[in-house]
This record gives C-alpha cells, structure tokens and sequence, in this order.
C-alpha cells in the first residue's frame, strides 16, 4: 500500500450488486443490507454526507423498527464512498430500510455542490494496483449509491463465534465518530477527541500502564508494514508527537489522569467499557479464535479511527502521543536537579542492595531472556566464524590503539567483519561444564558478563552496506550467530536526525554513507522480575561490557567506530523498533568498512580520542 488515506481493508468487504442481498456470515440470527455511496467531493463532504444524511436516516429507520444494527465505514475499492451497513432479523424490513436510506443519501449526494470529477488511474495510481486489480474494483461516479452484499471478514475478527461481538463494536464506534464528526468538525478538535478515545480504549484494553505505552509503540512501528507512505512519515510523526506532548504537557496529563480516573466523560466511558467487555471476552476464549484477541482489538481500533476520518499517519501520531503520555511518570523535572529530590539521586537510593533488606531483594535471576521477535522476516543468515588469526594482536596493543573515529564511515563492510565484531562483542565464545537438571552439560559462556547469566543485553544492525546481506534491520541471535531481519530501515535522513552529533553541515560524526551501524541495547522486561530496581543498573553495565568488546574487536580489525552515547532516544529507537520502554538502548555504533587496500592493522586515520 502506498497511501495512508484510505484502509485497505475495513474489516468488512461488500460487493456491490444494486441489489438487496444478506450478509455471506454473520452473527446468528442477524441479517444485514449494505448501501455505498460514492462522493468524490473530499472529506468535508464526505463528513457532511454522514452527519447530514446517514446519521438523521439511521435514526429514523431505527425509532421505526426497520433497522436494529448499524455501522459505517469509508472506502475506496471503486472510488472514494462510504458504506452503510443496517442490520435486523427481519429481510421485508431490512429491504425497506435500504430502499429508504438508498434515496436519502441520493436526494443528500444530489443535492449537493458536485466535485471536480476524479480519474480513477489517478486516483488508483496511489495504491500500486496493478490493471487486473483496478479492472477487478471498477468505478463509480460522484453522487452514485448502489445496494450492496456485506461480507464479514469473520477470520480477521475471530470467527464465527465472535464476529456478533465485532459487529456490535462496530455499531459503538459508529456512534461515537458521528457524534465527534458532528461536534468537532475542525481537524484539531477532532484529533483532540480521537486521542481521549485512544486513551479510553487503552483503558478498556490493559490494566497495566506497561502493556499499554509497549502496545502503542508496536501500533505505531506496525503501520511502517502496511503502508510505505507512513513508513517515510513515522519519523516525523513522532518527532510531532514528542512536540506536542513537550509543549502541551501539563494539559495533556490532566487529560491522562482524568481518564484513569473514569472522569472524562460519557462518551469515553462508554467505549472503554465497550472495549473492556469485548476483550475480556475475546481473551477468555483465545484458543478458540482465529487470532489473537489483541489482533483483533487493533483492527477495532484502526476502523475507529477510519470512521473519524484520520489517516493512518495520523494513527500513528495519536500512538505516539498516548504512549508519551501515559508512560510519563508526572510533570518533567529540572533534568539539571542538583538537590535530593533529583530523580537520578532517587532512582540511586531506592536501587541499593542492603543487609537490612536483602531478604527482600535477593535476585532471582531465573533463564536467560527468550525474545520473541514481533516482525521477523524470511530465514536467519548464518555469519561467518570468526577467525582468530584476525584479531591475533597483542591485547596492549589494542587497547592503546583504540580510538573513537569522526570520519571513516564509509565504505563497504565484509559479512566476515561484521561477524566478528558481533561473535566477539556478544556472542558465544566457548563452553563449560554444568550440572543443570542432575545432568551434566555443556554450558555455552558469552564473551561479556551478564548478572546471574540473564543476559538481557539486544544487539539490532542496521545494514545499509554489508556484503551479501538485503539491506534492513536485523537482530544478532548469539545462540547460532545469526542475523534475523526484523525489520525495514528507515529513510537515511531519519538516522542523521537521532543524534545531535550526527547533525549540521559538518558533524561530529559523518553517518551519510555508514555501511552498518550497531544498536547495543537490553530488553529488561524478564529482568525486572528477577532484580527489581537493579535490573536497569546491570543492564546498563552489560551493555557498556558488549560496547567495550565490540570497539576493541573493531580496533583489531582497523575498522573505524565510535560508541554514540547521546541520542535522541525514542528517534534512535524507532529505527531499529526498541520500544524504548522496556527495550532500552545504551549505545549506538557506527561501523565503517575497511578502506580499499587496507589490512585490519594500518587504517587509524582520521581517528581521535
């Protein structure tokens, strides 16, 4: 997909036919009319088409019994329209209730000051459809309604069993996005509201804060997969979200803690409560549907936000925004604070082992983390080994030559060196006996030290230019000394724009042509049960143990490097897809390959301290 103002699916398809017909399934009992109406005027229009004519008609077909159910969408298979969807038990009055809404939206739609007319390959061309696919979805002139046959995307929503429930959602969300529509028809009253809904929603979702601030960043990275236009907008979507939420923070909070507070009102507290009965029942029936409940409630959310008549880059700014402001621990503090109150002070104290209390605090490391990788692509690529012969060089020496490069990251870097600097930076570099189970094994020893052998520390790779390799992002598995692609990279500006010193005409750092850069980071979430407040602290230390290998293995090689500390967190995060919640990153570190004619021993050129 490459545009970000249509859905292109909406949990729903219907078939226009100029016929009444039933739905293919839906819930037992149910039958349901669909009637389009097609208005290429834009979306004021469009919004005028549902506040003026739908919501008055659904209405009144309602108060007399002709239609129970209801719920909208907008589309665009066949040019841009809305579809309208009543439901009941009863097919005479059901193809009344069409018959009727069909005229009214007409009579609306003719009544009306007609668009500019649209070309449908124009129009087409922003979806990448190729001739088949346009042939397939036809087209339809502004101002034209048609009858249509609904047909449940009953899989997509958890099958036969719960599309009922869906439906009844549907017709909730409805409901809330015309009122909005009504009452908030400029596009900032109107992002204001959908983010109390997001924020309601959650509410309805999650009972941990947590859940909810990791939920919403993957919301957000999940639209870099769907849709190629917010891929190259996401950066900029959540640097506006980090401004607004910087500006606006105080409000935006009071917001927050309204809503926690069940106090922001009626509207919102109807859809988190929807949303709560929905996904409590859906969890408790998990293994019976066709996907996961949470699966299903994010396409529930995104058909909100279609019905309100955002775009998807717009979702994606709300994600973020919820997500800054719920994960906020209260008003920002004096980051310079000197005195006792000054978090970093607090976070010290409160994280100390003492005798007094150890009882309390003994660690209990449990097994070493187990990730599962939420948008893993295509098969592992096995690295090569590293080569002892290539990293054969006195320990002072090494050590002595070690310097933090400004310039030299260019080039092309070879999969062998790529290999070595993740093998000996943190993978598996040996074995030794253990007992584990009353057996005896094997156990594999990583080249770094990690408390109580937990190992939280993540190594991604964005790889811009690494032979044999498709650029991307990729996670290092130390385990086989694999690389596992994980994700799209982001548009080249996105990774100058993360530090301040990869910034201005003439950066500290020159990262414009880098053939790969390392992302050295901890995933602390089972960590946390094991350490409590000192999970981050060993955390961080393990990360800076992976970052001293890794510089070292670099130095050995003559590959130029330096340890970038200072970023702008969630920007570098969202490049290698850390939640920056409970995946934290500690240290960036751009690689260059080794200059043409070089051997791993001369190339310290451009080099400082």
């Amino acid at each position: 997909m490459t545009t970000d103002q249509h859905a292109r699916t909406d949990g729903a398809a219907d078939t226009a036919t100029g016929e009444a017909g039933d739905a293919r399934s839906s819930a037992p009992g149910r039958r349901w009319r669909a009637v389009h109406a097609y208005c290429h005027r834009g979306k004021s229009a469009t919004d005028e088409l549902l506040v003026q004519a739908v919501g008055p008609a659904v209405r009144d077909l309602r108060r007399r019994g002709l239609a129970r159910n209801w719920f909208f969408i907008r589309y665009w298979h066949g040019g841009p329209h809305v579809r309208v969807r009543l439901g009941g038990p009863d097919a005479a009055s059901l193809d009344q209730a069409a018959a009727e809404l069909r005229q009214r939206l007409s009579d609306h739609l003719a009544g009306g000051e007609a668009g500019e007319e649209l070309d449908p390959e124009t129009f087409y061309a922003a979806f990448a459809l190729s001739p088949d696919e346009i042939g397939e979805m036809g087209w339809h002139a502004d101002g034209t309604v048609v009858e249509a046959v609904y047909e449940p995307e009953t899989e997509r929503y958890g099958g036969d069993e719960a599309i009922g429930l869906a439906e009844d959602l549907f017709e909730v969300s409805s409901s809330l996005a015309l009122a909005v529509i009504a009452n908030a028809p400029g596009e900032q009253a109107r992002i204001g509201t959908a983010l109390d809904l997001l924020l309601a929603f959650c509410r309805g979702l999650f009972e941990r804060t947590a859940d909810t601030v990791r939920w919403l960043r993957e919301y957000a990275v999940m639209w870099r997969y769907l849709d190629s236009v917010v891929a190259e907008r996401s950066a900029a979507m959540r640097a506006a979200a980090e401004a607004t939420f910087t500006a606006d923070s105080e409000r935006l909070l009071a917001r927050r803690d309204r809503d926690a507070a069940g106090e922001g009102g009626a509207a919102t507290a109807q859809w988190s409560t929807a949303v709560a009965r929905t996904t409590a029942w859906l969890r408790e029936r998990e293994e019976q549907l066709t996907g996961s409940a949470d699966a299903v409630m994010v396409s529930q959310l995104h058909m909100l936000a279609n019905r309100l008549g955002l775009s998807a880059s717009d979702e994606v700014y709300l994600a973020w925004l919820a997500s800054l402001t719920i994960a906020a621990p209260g008003e920002r503090s004096d980051y310079f604070a000197d005195g006792a109150e000054a978090p970093d002070r607090a976070y010290h104290e409160q994280s100390k082992f003492r005798p007094t209390v150890f009882a309390e605090q003994r660690p209990a490391p449990g097994a070493p983390l187990k990730r599962g990788l939420e948008f893993a692509s295509g098969d592992p690529v096995q690295l090569p080994v590293p080569e002892e012969p290539e990293l054969a060089r006195p320990l002072h020496e090494v050590i002595s030559a070690r310097r933090s490069a400004r310039t030299g990251m260019s080039g092309r870097l070879s999969q062998a060196d790529l290999g070595a600097l993740l093998g000996y930076g943190a993978g598996y570099v040996g074995g030794e006996p253990a007992e584990v189970d009353g057996r005896h094994v094997l156990r594999g020893v990583r080249a770094h030290p990690s408390a109580g052998m937990s190992y939280p520390a993540v190594v991604r790779v964005a790889v811009y230019d690494v032979a044999g390799l498709r650029p991307a992002v990729y996670e290092y598995l130390p385990e086989n000394h694999r690389l596992q692609q994980v994700g799209q990279l982001s548009p080249p500006e996105a990774l100058v724009e993360s530090s301040p010193f990869f910034l201005g005409e003439n950066p500290r750092i020159d990262v414009t042509e880098v053939p790969a850069v390392l992302f050295l980071g901890a995933d602390i979430t089972a960590m946390r049960r094991g350490y409590g407040l000192r999970a981050h602290r060993f955390a961080m230390l393990e990360i800076g143990h992976v970052a001293q290998n890794t510089v070292l293995v670099a130095t050995a090689l003559g590959l130029a490097t330096a340890p970038v500390g200072g970023f702008f967190d969630d920007a570098a995060c969202e490049l290698v897809q850390f939640d920056g919640y409970d995946e934290v990153l500690g240290y960036m570190l751009p690689v260059g390959g080794r200059p043409a004619g070089a051997t791993q021993h001369n190339h310290t050129e451009g080099a400082s301290q």
